[in-house]
């Protein structure tokens, strides 16, 4: 829209949109990043017994 009309207020939308996208996606990053760090964790640092423990 505001390539088409050139009025401010549809930049200022696509400006707050976007915005509020990032700080949603970063919260999403870092918890998938928690998510994967576990995984790494458990799947190369934990003793053979122990990973059959947390597969029951």
């Amino acid at each position: 829209m505001y390539r088409a009309s050139g009025d401010e207020y549809y930049l200022n939308l696509l400006v707050e949109y976007n915005e509020d996208d990032v700080i949603n996606l970063k919260t999403v990053a870092d918890k998938t990043i928690l998510g994967v760090e576990e995984k790494i964790k458990e799947e190369y640092f934990l003793e053979p017994t122990k990973k059959a423990i947390l597969l029951f």
